[in-house]
């Protein structure tokens, strides 16, 4: 089964930006994700520091797993203080080809 996430974190200026990058790349790739369509990539924006990424990784069960990974450390992680009000997660099923119209269907997202 293919899965996608996406991520748009809003982290706060002092936010250790290289450790939280690296810990999601590092879980992610225990996954072997097969596509990165944009990286996690790093702006700053009026004091804040914008993330964003999207990959799509294949999973021979259900992604429980990874789900449960991300919410602990969203709610509970070393890092989740530096995550700001307007931050979101999308963990989604992608059963479509990648030529097709349709779009996924985001079945779990996190949001501040």
């Amino acid at each position: 089964m293919k899965r996608r996430v996406h991520f748009l974190l809003k982290l706060t200026a002092d936010a250790p930006l290289a450790q939280m990058r690296s810990a999601i790349r590092n879980k992610l790739n225990t996954y072997a994700p097969f596509s990165k369509d944009i990286d996690l990539v790093a702006s700053e924006e009026n004091g804040e520091i914008h993330v964003c990424g999207q990959f799509r990784f294949s999973l021979p069960q259900d992604a429980s797993e990874i789900r449960d990974w991300v919410k602990n450390q969203w709610e509970n992680g070393p890092y989740a203080d530096y995550i700001l009000w307007g931050s979101r997660i999308a963990l989604h099923d992608c059963s479509h080809d990648e030529d097709s119209p349709t779009r996924c269907v985001e079945n779990e997202i996190l949001v501040k």
